[in-house]
Parts: C-alpha cells; structure tokens; sequence
C-alpha cells in the first residue's frame, strides 16, 4: 500500500440536494492511499461528503504546501511583502522549471515555491510566526524544526515540527473566510 497521504480539501457551493457520501463509497477509489477526503459545502456550511477511514482527517500531518495560507497572511499583515514584489532567484537549478526564476507573490502561492516561503520566515521570525499560530489556533504550533537541528524558520512545515490535521485546516479556511 502507498504511503501516500492523499489531504484535499474542497470547498463547493453544493446543491441543497447533494447526496452524503460516506467513507465506504469512496473506498474503491483510495483504497492504496492513506488520506483523506472533505468536501465542505460553504452554502450549506457543512461537510457534505467525506473519507475518512481510522479517523484519518483528524490526524495531525505536516501542513507543507498549505501553510502558504497562513504564511501569505503573515507577511502581507506585517508589510514584509506587497502585490509589487518580486522575491529574487539567486540562480540555483531546482527540480522545477517554474521555480527557477523571479517570483512575485502570486507565483509563489500559484507554484508552491519553497525557497521564497524560506525567504519569508527569517523576515518574519520565530516570535512573530508563533504568535500568528497561536492566533489562528494553528494545528500544533510547533515551529521548532527538525530535533537538535535548529531549522524550524527553514523546515518546519516541510514533513518536520509543525503539524495540523485536515479538520483543522478545514476550521482555519473556514474562519479565514468568515
């Protein structure tokens, strides 16, 4: 079985007759996956449809490419970066070709660019994130990075110290949105 971690979260605008789909009628279809799935109705401001075997969504996992939410918030909050900057590449080849070049805040989030969210961070501080954490009741807040090595404003969202489950990340996008 991969070991594979299938998070996707779905805001719809579903019908009011949209059928409840449980875990078991999904089960064909991750059946090699260890994830979950929400569908969440923002009309009807209810999960309208789920996977989640073993409880699978309220376990807390590495938030990697989402924590862009709440690290855009952050910077654009604290005046770190407006819609006019261009975060500079310093030339090193990476593993995606959209990567490989000046961003601006709309790429960033549009390619998940690790590098300008490393660029972020050390601006921001570990005071400052903690504090937003605590604020958004974000998952575990532990922005301490991998043990003993002392990289939590490079790694920690990246499968390292800070975790949140998809529930939470359903609540948080829910609250950000309201």
């Amino acid at each position: 079985m991969n070991k594979l971690i299938i998070l996707m979260l779905a805001i719809t605008t579903a019908s009011a007759h949209a059928k409840t789909i449980t875990t078991e009628e999904y089960s064909h279809q991750f059946k090699n996956y260890d994830g979950c799935f929400i569908l969440y109705s923002v009309n009807k401001h209810k999960v309208v449809s789920e996977y989640n075997p073993n409880n699978r969504c309220n376990q807390r996992i590495a938030p990697d490419s989402t924590f862009k939410i709440v690290l855009s918030l952050m910077a654009f909050n604290e005046g770190i970066i407006d819609q006019d900057t261009i975060f500079k590449w310093n030339g090193e080849k990476g593993v995606l070709p959209t990567h490989d070049q000046d961003q601006t805040p709309q790429t960033w989030l549009k390619y998940s660019v690790v590098w300008v969210s490393q660029q972020i961070t050390p601006q921001l501080g570990l005071s400052r994130i903690k504090k937003y954490l605590a604020d958004f009741n974000y998952g575990n807040q532990d922005f301490s990075g991998d043990a003993g090595k002392n990289n939590g404003l490079q790694y920690a969202w990246l499968s390292s110290s800070l975790k949140i489950s998809a529930l939470e990340q359903l609540n948080l996008d829910m609250d950000l949105k309201n």
